[in-house]
C-alpha cells in the first residue's frame, strides 16, 4: 500500500515538473504578436531612448548614419523598389511611436509600394556640406519615417546614397544587415526576380512583447542583484580633460580613426587563444593600463556595448538590441599583464552572463547621482566591434564603398572602439566630446594604447607598472625638449638662505599671519632656539621629526628649526583622524613631534612632544646650532642616494601625505632641501603662511594628481 502511494506521488511530481518545464519553454520562446493595426509594446531599450528623445526632440545624437558611394550605371527606380522591399521586410523601418498616459507604444504601418529617394545634383566639393545638413535634421518619432534616404548625383556614373535611421529602430549590427540585404534586393529588382532572403520568424515588436513578459519577477531580480553587487560604491572615472565639463552640454563631438599595427592585431589574438580569453578581454586589459596611468585609480569601470542579440531569432532583425554593460575591474596589486587579462576575462564573462537586463533598468535599480547631459554609471566606453560595413562590396553592377562621415556629435565623453577589419587588422575608432577634449589628446590616447599593447603582448608577464606608455618621440620631448637648459645652482641649504637674509635684511618682514608679523631676525632666532632644543633632546642628523601644526607662524619656525638641527621634517595634517596620524608616525618611525598644546593630546602616549606654545625655548641660544654633517640620503630606504656632486644633500619630505585611493596607505616623498632653493622669492617680498604660501617647505600635497604625474603617465597637468 505504501509503495503504491509513493509511486503515485512520484508520478504526480514528475507531471508537475514536466508541466513547469513546458511552461518555461513556452516563456522562453518568442512568438509573433497579432497584427490588427493596433498598438504594440516597446522594449525597455526603446522606452529609454524614447524618453531621451522627449527631452530633446531636435537632437541628432541618436541618428544611425551611413552613406554609400555608388560607381557605375545606377538604376534609380530599382533602388527605390529595393528600399521599399527592405522597409516592407523590416517592420522597425515603418514603425511610429506614440504615448498614452506617458507610456510609449509603437504602431507598425503597412508595407509601402514605393520609397521616396530625392535626387540632388552636386559636385564633390559640396558633398560634405550636403551630408552634414541632412544628418542634422531631426527625425519625428510620432509621424515617421524611421528611415530617411537621399541620393546625390555627382556624375552619370557616380552617386552617393545617404541613409539616416533613428537609433530607436536600428543599431550598429543593423547597418550590416541593411547593406547586405539592399544589395540582394537591388540585384533582384534589376533582374526581375524574387530576392533570395529567408523569411523572418519574428519582428522587433514581438521581441519587445516577449521581453515585457519574460523579464519580470525573480528572473529580473536575479539579474539586477548581480549588478547591484558588482557596481556597489562605483567610483567615477577621473579622466583628465582639456576643459571642465559644461553645465549644459550640447553633445558636440568628433570622430577619429587610426589603424593599429598588424603586429598588435596578431599578438592580441594569439594571447587571447593561449589564455582561453576573449579578444575583448585582451584589448580591455591594455585600455585599463592606460586609464590607470592617466587617472591613478585602481578600481576602473568603463561601459561596453554588446549586441544584445542573445537569441538566434533576433540575429536577422533590423532593430535596437544593442545594450550597454558596465565592465568593472580591479587593477590593484600591480599584476602582470597576463594576470590582468584573466581579471578582464572574468569581468567580461560575468557581465555577459547578466546582459539580459537592459541598461536603463540597471540605472533605475542603482539610482546613481545624475548630471545633465552625462551618461549615468560611466562616461568612457570601450567596445569591440565586428567588421560590419567597412569594405567595398557590389550592388548589382555597381561598385560600392562606404563613405566616411565627419560626425560632430558625441554620446559619451569618450567612446573608444576597436573595430575588426575583414582582413584581420584592427582599427581604433574614437568618438569624443569636443567640449572636453582637443584632438591632440585623443590622438595621444590612441598612441599610448598601442604602445602599451605592443609592450604587453611582447612580454605578457611584465607587471603593468613596468609597461611603457609613451612612444619614443614623446618620451624624448618630455625628458629633453620640454626641459629648460640646466642653470647653475649654489650648494646652499634652505635654512642657510634664511640666515643670510636675516643678516642682510634683519628688520624686513619675513612672514605675516592675520595681524601678526615676524621679521627675518625673529624668524631666524626662533628657529635657532628650536634647533638647540631639538639637539639637546636627542634629535640627530638622519632622523625624521614630525610636525603637527595648524597654519600659522609656528609652522615655518618649526620647519626651519628641524632643518637646522640636521633632521628632516614630516608634515602631519591636523584634519586627519587620530588613527591615521598614529599610522603615519609608526610607518615613518617617528619618535618626536613638534606641535602645540591644543593638538598634542591627539598623539600616541609614547611620542615625545615639543609644544611650541608652552615649552620654554626663550632660554635657548639664538645663535645657529653647531654645524653637523647632513646625510646624503633621506631617512627613508626607498629613495635614491643624493647626487655625488652635491655635498650638502640635506633632505626634507615636502609632500609626504599623499594617499593611495586603492589601499588608503600613505607614502612619503623625500625631497632635497637644495631643491627648495630653486623656488626663491625676491628680497622685497615676504612669505605668508596663509592662503597662498610662498614658503616652499610649508606646502602640503593636497592634489593627488600632482603627485602621480610623471614622464610615464603622459599627462600634461
Amino acid at each position: 500500500m505504501t509503495s503504491s502511494i509513493d509511486q503515485k506521488r512520484r508520478a504526480l511530481l514528475e507531471l508537475r515538473l514536466k508541466q513547469r518545464r513546458a511552461l518555461e519553454a513556452e516563456q522562453e520562446r518568442i512568438t509573433p504578436m497579432p497584427r490588427d493595426g493596433g498598438t504594440l509594446p516597446v522594449s525597455h531599450l526603446q522606452e529609454g531612448l524614447w524618453i531621451l528623445h522627449q527631452l530633446d526632440p531636435t537632437s541628432p545624437v541618436y541618428h544611425v548614419i551611413f552613406a554609400l558611394r555608388l560607381r557605375g550605371a545606377l538604376d534609380v527606380d530599382a533602388l527605390r523598389g529595393a528600399l521599399a522591399a527592405l522597409v516592407g521586410r523590416h517592420e522597425g523601418l515603418r514603425t511610429r511611436f506614440g504615448s498614452r498616459d506617458g507610456v510609449p507604444y509603437q504602431v507598425v504601418d503597412p508595407a509601402p509600394d514605393d520609397w521616396p529617394v530625392p535626387v540632388t545634383d552636386l559636385d564633390e566639393a559640396h558633398l560634405d556640406g550636403w551630408v552634414n545638413d541632412l544628418v542634422q535634421r531631426p527625425g519625428d518619432l510620432e509621424r515617421g519615417p524611421m528611415l530617411r534616404t537621399w541620393l546625390a548625383r555627382l556624375a552619370d556614373d557616380e552617386h552617393v546614397l545617404l541613409l539616416v535611421v533613428h537609433h530607436i529602430v536600428a543599431d550598429g549590427w543593423s547597418v550590416g544587415l541593411l547593406t547586405a540585404e539592399l544589395a540582394e534586393l537591388y540585384d533582384a529588382a534589376r533582374a526581375g526576380r524574387t530576392a533570395a532572403l529567408p523569411p523572418l520568424a519574428i519582428q522587433p515588436a514581438d521581441h519587445a512583447a516577449w521581453q515585457r513578459r519574460w523579464l519580470t519577477g525573480a528572473r529580473l531580480e536575479r539579474q539586477l542583484d548581480f549588478w547591484r553587487d558588482n557596481l556597489r560604491d562605483l567610483p567615477a572615472l577621473d579622466f583628465p580633460t582639456d576643459r571642465p565639463h559644461p553645465a549644459q552640454p550640447k553633445g558636440a563631438g568628433a570622430l577619429m580613426r587610426q589603424a593599429l599595427s598588424d603586429r598588435v592585431a596578431v599578438a592580441s589574438r594569439e594571447l587571447a587563444l593561449g589564455e582561453r580569453a576573449s579578444l575583448l578581454a585582451v584589448l580591455l586589459a591594455g585600455f585599463l593600463v592606460v586609464l590607470e596611468r592617466y587617472t591613478g585609480q585602481r578600481d576602473l569601470a568603463v561601459g561596453s556595448v554588446f549586441s544584445g542579440r542573445t537569441r538566434s531569432e533576433t540575429e536577422p532583425l533590423v532593430g535596437y538590441f544593442a545594450n550597454a554593460l558596465v565592465l568593472r575591474t580591479d587593477v590593484a596589486g600591480d599584476p602582470t599583464f597576463r594576470e590582468l587579462v584573466g581579471r578582464c576575462n572574468a569581468t567580461v564573462l560575468g557581465a555577459t552572463a547578466h546582459q539580459e537586463v537592459p541598461f536603463g533598468l540597471v540605472v533605475d535599480a542603482l539610482n546613481p547621482e545624475r548630471s545633465p547631459g552625462r551618461n549615468p554609471l560611466f562616461q568612457v566606453s570601450f567596445t569591440l566591434q565586428a567588421a560590419g560595413m567597412t569594405g567595398d562590396f557590389r550592388l548589382g553592377d555597381l561598385a560600392v564603398r562606404p563613405v566616411d562621415i565627419d560626425w560632430n556629435r558625441a554620446r559619451f565623453d569618450i567612446a573608444f572602439a576597436v573595430v575588426e577589419k575583414p582582413g584581420g587588422g584592427i582599427d581604433a575608432l574614437v568618438e569624443y566630446s569636443t567640449e572636453l577634449f582637443d584632438a591632440d589628446r585623443i590622438d595621444r590616447l590612441v598612441e599610448h594604447f598601442e604602445v602599451v599593447l605592443r609592450e604587453a603582448l611582447a612580454e605578457p608577464d611584465t607587471r603593468i607598472g613596468d609597461l611603457a606608455l609613451l612612444p619614443d618621440a614623446e618620451l624624448s620631448s618630455v625628458l629633453t625638449g620640454w626641459n629648460p637648459t640646466p642653470l647653475p645652482r649654489p650648494a646652499t641649504l634652505l635654512h642657510e638662505l634664511v640666515t643670510e637674509r636675516a643678516t642682510t635684511h634683519p628688520d624686513h618682514t619675513a612672514m605675516r599671519f592675520e595681524n601678526t608679523e615676524l621679521t627675518y631676525r625673529d624668524l631666524d632666532h626662533r628657529a635657532n632656539q628650536l634647533a638647540h632644543h631639538l639637539t639637546h633632546t636627542g634629535t640627530r642628523p638622519g632622523t625624521v621629526t614630525a610636525l603637527l601644526l595648524d597654519r600659522g607662524l609656528h609652522l615655518p619656525v618649526a620647519e626651519l628649526g628641524i632643518l637646522k638641527a640636521g633632521s628632516a621634517w614630516l608634515a602631519l595634517d591636523p584634519q586627519y583622524p587620530d588613527d591615521r596620524l598614529a599610522y603615519q608616525l609608526h610607518d615613518a618611525h617617528i619618535t618626536t613631534v613638534v606641535t602645540t598644546t591644543d593638538l598634542a593630546h591627539r598623539l600616541p602616549h609614547h611620542i615625545h612632544t615639543i609644544t611650541l606654545d608652552t615649552d620654554t625655548l626663550d632660554t635657548q641660544p639664538t645663535t645657529p646650532p653647531q654645524s653637523t654633517p647632513t646625510p646624503k640620503t633621506p631617512p627613508t630606504s626607498s629613495t635614491p642616494a643624493a647626487p655625488p656632486d652635491d655635498p650638502k644633500a640635506s633632505w626634507s619630505p615636502t609632500a609626504p601625505s599623499s594617499t593611495s585611493a586603492a589601499t588608503c596607505a600613505t607614502s612619503s616623498v623625500s625631497a632635497p632641501a637644495t631643491g627648495c632653493c630653486n623656488w626663491r622669492t625676491p628680497p622685497s617680498t615676504s612669505a605668508s603662511p596663509t592662503s597662498s604660501p610662498r614658503w616652499p617647505a610649508a606646502r602640503r600635497s593636497s592634489a593627488p594628481r600632482a603627485a602621480r604625474c610623471s614622464t610615464r603617465t603622459g599627462c600634461r597637468h
